[in-house]
């Protein structure tokens, strides 16, 4: 099977993440650069991924501190972290969940890497731009 790189924009990634998500009455903040470009093989990966990581904060966050997507772009690389403001969750029982590991797995079928930070942080996901 040949895989070919194919321009991405974050924007429609994430709005097709967002729609699968649907609309539960809860907040997800959004912040990113005007433009938000990267090549991938797979785009539907990058979906996926951010349904989620966006499903799996949400799920963790309370309605008073929605979490929060920031995007990255450098060059050869795109940077996505998604924080869900708990700090109480301990970074092994949750980087270990099943989100996250599926959520691992398509992004390094990607080429990407993905991370858990301490305190506890949603991952960020890096994908390489091409």
């Amino acid at each position: 099977m040949d895989l070919y790189l194919r321009p991405v924009d974050l924007d429609e990634a994430l709005t097709a993440a967002l729609d699968d998500l649907g609309t539960g009455g809860r907040a997800l903040l959004l912040r990113l650069p005007n433009s938000c470009r990267t090549s991938s093989p797979m785009p539907l990966f990058l979906t996926r991924v951010l349904t989620a990581l966006g499903a799996d904060a949400l799920r963790h966050s309370t309605p008073d501190a929605p979490p929060t997507l920031t995007a990255e772009a450098r060059p050869g690389r795109l940077t996505v972290r998604i924080t869900d403001g708990t700090a109480d969750a301990p970074t092994g029982a949750r980087a270990d969940s099943l989100p996250l590991r599926l959520s691992r797995d398509l992004t390094e079928a990607m080429g990407g890497t993905l991370e858990a930070a301490a305190p506890w942080n949603t991952p960020p996901a890096r994908a390489p731009s091409r």
